[in-house]
């Protein structure tokens, strides 16, 4: 209380999360809640009826996600943006909500932007700095994946290295996935967390506290961590050699993904080279490095098709084999290189004009959406932005 008056805190994001989930199983309750003005009620409502099948549903979902933007929902605010960008005329209305969202410190929206500067998806933000700076409001939210970014990125190497503050990111993001469930550890940034701390280590020449880090997420299932205890127990480094142990994981590693962790390896070269983080920007570099990524990383897929698109980095623009990564790309799920190719079809860029085949690809781009969108609303989660079915 403050001066004997009580005070009422705001809900956490996992209270908001399970009151959401109660409202959702009674339509007619929620519906009531909204119209006596309930902000939280107006925002899961809308959430419900944008997934659902009907298009009248739809529209009523969108209207209650504008209300509740309006009254300062920042979820909402986010989530109306998302719908706003998927349309052309409402492109630069959809940006502004969820920028206001991010400065109300959604952290699904700042999230968002610092994907969108770093990756340069959509090309609205071409700073890595605007990256950097979404990041941190959402890292002063909690927010373990944006600590875990924002440490990485503080502890790579060059002029603007921060490694004390690295660390510390690091650290807090570490300790926030002890509770979690150990099936999912390998690929969530809790351990990845744990494993850039053990990167710190060894740059600031500490083999021991590095082996420890390198050992707590191998043992979680971060396949770069195993292939790292395995090079330590073969060479000996910090205690005796084992050669048995270290096969055993080296193969754990291979089970793991280490491969798939050397394509996003090669990904991320590929963004620093076209971005110039840290690094003149080169465009040929950035093109060899998302080839080497292969065909199995629809990011990497979807940026060459842009530079072959543009004649960048390569002797001249090339549209059919653009064509070609982006078709990869959109087999493998990509919505964004799946809506692509769809505009590819419509326009006949690198391929033959047909309206079937793009109606083909904008079915199919509303068919993975639907369902991603569905199984998040059933968890009661919501952190990926909505899509406009139209």
């Amino acid at each position: 209380s403050i001066d004997g008056a009580s005070v009422q805190l705001p809900p956490t994001v996992s209270e908001r999360a399970d009151r959401r989930r109660e409202m959702a199983y009674d339509l007619e309750r929620l519906t009531k809640a909204a119209e006596d003005n309930d902000l939280e009620a107006q925002y899961t409502l809308g959430l419900t009826l944008l997934a659902s099948p009907s298009a009248y549903n739809r529209s009523l979902g969108a209207s209650w996600s504008r209300k509740a933007a309006i009254l300062g929902h920042a979820q909402a605010q986010f989530t109306l943006g998302s719908m706003l960008l998927e349309t052309p005329q409402t492109h630069d209305e959809g940006w502004d909500w969820i920028v206001r969202a991010a400065e109300n410190r959604c952290v699904e929206a700042c999230n968002f932007l610092a994907r969108e500067a770093m990756t340069g998806t959509r090309r609205r933000f071409a700073k890595w700095e605007d990256g950097l700076r979404w990041t941190k409001y959402a890292a002063e939210e909690g927010d373990v994946e944006a600590m875990y970014r924002l440490g990485a990125v503080m502890a790579a190497p060059g002029e603007d290295q921060e490694m004390e503050a690295a660390m510390s990111y690091l650290e807090k993001a570490g300790a926030r996935g002890l509770g979690c469930d150990e099936a999912h550890h390998g690929k969530c940034a809790h351990t990845a967390a744990v494993f850039e701390l053990g990167r710190c280590h060894w740059e600031l020449s500490d083999p021991e506290r590095a082996l420890d880090c390198f050992y707590s997420a191998a043992k979680l299932g971060h396949c770069v961590a195993q292939w790292w205890v395995a090079e330590f127990l073969r060479t000996g480094f910090v205690s005796e050699e084992d050669e048995a142990m270290a096969l055993r994981w080296y193969i754990t590693a291979e089970e793991g993904g280490f491969a798939d962790f050397q394509r996003d390896d090669s990904y991320f070269i590929g963004l620093r080279h076209l971005q110039g983080d840290g690094v003149p920007v080169d465009f040929e570099k950035a093109y060899l490095f998302f080839t080497r990524a292969g065909w199995r990383h629809p990011e990497a897929l979807l940026q060459r098709a842009r530079l072959l698109q543009d004649g960048l980095g390569v002797s001249e623009p090339q549209p059919s084999l653009a064509f070609k990564c982006l078709t990869a790309a959109a087999e493998q799920g990509h919505l964004e290189a799946i809506d692509a190719v769809t505009q590819c079809y419509l326009r006949g860029h690198g391929v033959e004009r047909s309206h079937a085949k793009a109606m083909e690809w904008m079915l199919r781009s509303k068919k993975t959406w639907k369902a991603s969108r569905i199984a998040l609303v059933q968890q009661g989660t919501d952190s990926h932005p909505p899509r406009n079915l139209g």
